[in-house]
């Protein structure tokens, strides 16, 4: 890993060429089976990476894109090992909380790859709090704390992403309209289909409001609103 790390560093090339030249060497090397199993390597590189300093973000996206890669060619069943994803859970915890400098990009690949559960946190949780005498509440606060801290930064597709893969529901219509005036549709859609129906509709609404018809539209045909929103429907269809 330290070869790739210099070779991320001083290759001549490309920038996207030498990022997919040094993801296939990840991928090899995790073909070949390192000890321990390749995704807890990767998560072991990882605590690893921020001691690289300004090179730290591009080597931990390049080995976390590797891993995916990998994973989705693998036949093993590594993303549902629970041993893995306690150790995942070990490094969000330990990244929220400040102690591996990684930022909340990192924290949204981990959860694209790996199902992480509250029950995973909870026992990370457990194993920090006993080593180093903390107290603090459930996973579920921990998670909670957190995603307020994401909104109150804007940072709302990270915040969506847990919110959906923790079952958060503190959020109401004004915090779809936040994402809104941001021009966080993406994640304002991601949220609103999370909480089903209603807030989809409410999200039309606000489209049609602000003369965004084309975004409008496309709500409502991914989830079969047209008898909600039948004169929206035919018109943007008939453009």
């Amino acid at each position: 890993m330290l070869f790739l790390f210099k070779c991320h560093c001083i290759g001549t090339c490309k920038a996207s060429t030498k990022f997919r030249a040094l993801q296939h060497q990840v991928h090899l090397v995790l073909s070949n089976d390192p000890k321990p199993e390749p995704a807890t390597f990767i998560v072991q590189c990882m605590y690893v990476s921020p001691l690289f300093e300004d090179h730290s973000q591009g080597f931990t996206h390049l080995i976390i894109s590797a891993l995916r890669r990998f994973l989705k060619r693998s036949t093993t069943t590594t993303e549902d090992s629970l041993e893995v994803k306690d150790l995942v859970a070990h490094l969000l915890v330990d990244i929220i909380w400040g102690q591996i400098d990684h930022d909340e990009k990192i924290v949204l690949k981990l959860l694209e790859i790996f199902d992480v559960k509250l029950t995973n946190v909870e026992k990370a949780m457990c194993q920090i709090k006993e080593k180093h005498d903390l107290s603090c509440g459930t996973a579920k606060e921990f998670v909670e704390q957190y995603i307020v801290e994401l909104v109150k930064s804007q940072l709302y597709m990270t915040a969506v992403t847990l919110i959906e893969q923790f079952s958060v529901y503190q959020y109401g219509q004004s915090f779809l309209l936040d994402m809104i005036q941001s021009n966080q549709f993406k994640a304002a859609e991601k949220w609103a289909t999370f909480m089903g129906k209603p807030m989809l509709s409410t999200l039309v609404e606000e489209f049609i409001e602000r003369n965004m018809l084309k975004n409008a539209y496309e709500i409502i045909k991914k989830n079969n609103l047209k008898q909600d929103f039948p004169d929206v429907y035919k018109r943007c269809k008939e453009r």
